[in-house]
């Protein structure tokens, strides 16, 4: 018989110990990078997830946010990966249950499971560094900007509160969204790229992804 190992996050039953983060860095020449930029977010995270000591404790890693950043000296760029998450522990015993199930059972813990999913995003999500995003029908607005890079873009004039940071929000399948993302890029030029918003199945958490790497919204509650 196999077993299904099932962990729920509930508002009571864990705690956030502190915030890990791993780093990792790699050279281009001339615009060509020297390695693929996987390998870089994978040793940034191997870093983070060494830092969280997990192993032995009833601890688990949440709200995990990729950071790019590129530097340019003439001919030679700089490019650096910084992994980031919040290391929670839980606090109830009952937070952990090892199940054992025929197939006939999975079949009904399957029906269960797809009853209790959640498809809608409508709402408040808002980043670890205070960026609050409102989304509304096919669009999400930038409602709240706190700290980080954004802050400063905003001082600057180069984004305003109201503003789209996600436009033609589009449903492919099942928990999966694809939208147009506004980013700025290396000379902090603004543009829209494609991005997919993907929700867990309790709704509570919406990950932004897109070819360099993903950060993720958590639901504010009214």
């Amino acid at each position: 018989m196999s077993g299904l190992f099932v962990v729920v996050l509930q508002d009571n039953n864990y705690k956030i110990i502190k915030k890990v983060k791993g780093e990792a860095s790699g050279m281009s020449v001339f615009g060509i990078f020297g390695g693929s930029f996987r390998p870089l977010v994978e040793q940034a995270r191997s870093q983070m997830l060494a830092s969280a000591n997990l192993i032995g404790k009833s601890r688990a890693i949440i709200n995990e946010t990729v950071e790019v950043n590129n530097k340019f000296f003439l001919v030679v760029g700089f490019k650096t990966v910084t992994v980031s998450a919040y290391v929670i522990e839980f606090t109830d015993a009952g937070t952990y249950e090892a199940v054992n199930i025929t197939p006939a059972a999975t079949e009904t813990t399957l029906v269960i499971e797809e009853n209790a999913v959640i498809e809608n995003i409508t709402g408040k999500w808002i980043r670890t560094d205070g960026l609050e995003i409102t989304i509304d029908g096919d669009i999400g607005v930038l409602s709240q900007i706190k700290s980080g890079d954004w802050l400063i873009l905003l001082k600057k004039g180069k984004v305003r509160i109201g503003e789209p940071k996600f436009k033609d929000i589009t449903k492919t399948e099942k928990l999966t969204w694809q939208c147009q993302e506004l980013v700025f890029n290396f000379f902090n030029v603004k543009q829209y790229q494609s991005s997919t918003l993907t929700l867990n199945k309790t709704g509570d958490i919406l990950r932004v992804s897109d070819r360099q790497g993903s950060y993720t919204l958590l639901k504010v509650k009214e």
